[in-house]
């Protein structure tokens, strides 16, 4: 039986940095978060430091959302790097490891983004763990000077949530389009396929997608038999 596919939980820095770890025989297993083992996660965070090493395929950089930094480390694929600089904002998924006392990444996907994406990750962030999950590890004043939109809430970053989604290189298509779109993925693999997945490989605003692909599990055409992740019927 192929082994079960973890799912990539979206998170803060500072969550998984104030998370519990838990260790199996002395070897680190999961995170505690919200009571679930988390091990794949999916963070938006920008790149605040680089190193690439001349001697081995061995790379390294640290990221930052505002709530506190984490390195992620590269051990055979860093040609996952070569257009990522610092000051970039990325998209990153991957494991969760632990190493001398230090919690780092193990990255799968890194795909730069437009630095508006802080934004929509943060609502989503506030709607799933409330306000507080983007203020656990740093005082307000030095959130504020590495995440400066952090305290502009309600009315104001709902309108900049609306540029995100009207903005001219992310305008949105026709809504049957986009369903064809995600149905074309869905069906293309059997055993199903990640929601982050789907976000990165269409050209459509993360909000527009999430939006269709909840009408299309209401219509019947597809299901989630696990949290992030649709399969066809």
């Amino acid at each position: 039986m192929a082994k079960e596919r973890q799912t990539a939980y979206k998170v803060s820095i500072g969550l998984l940095l104030s998370s519990k770890i838990s260790f199996t025989e002395e070897r680190f297993d999961h995170l505690d978060i919200n009571g679930k083992k988390v091990m794949r996660v999916s963070l938006v965070a920008n790149i605040i430091e680089k190193y690439v090493s001349d001697n081995k395929p061995y790379a390294t950089f640290t990221l930052d959302d505002g709530t506190g930094q984490i390195r992620a480390k590269f051990f055979e694929d860093i040609n996952l790097l070569e257009d990522i600089n610092v000051g970039d904002t990325v998209l990153l998924v991957g494991w969760l490891r632990h190493f001398n006392d230090e919690l780092y990444l193990q990255p799968e996907i890194v795909k730069k983004l437009d630095v508006r994406w802080i934004i929509a990750r943060k609502l989503e962030l506030e709607r799933d763990y409330g306000r507080n999950v983007m203020q656990i590890q740093q005082p307000r004043q030095e959130m504020e000077q590495s995440f400066p939109r952090a305290n502009e809430y309600n009315e104001e970053v709902t309108v900049h949530e609306e540029k995100i989604e009207m903005s001219k290189e992310e305008k949105p298509k026709k809504e049957h389009n986009l369903k064809d779109d995600i149905l074309d993925l869905v069906t293309k693999n059997n055993e199903g396929i990640d929601i982050e997945k789907i976000i990165l490989s269409l050209n459509y605003p993360v909000a527009e997608i999430n939006s269709a692909i909840t009408e299309l599990i209401e219509e019947g055409k597809i299901y989630e038999p696990q949290p992030g992740r649709i399969r066809s019927i």
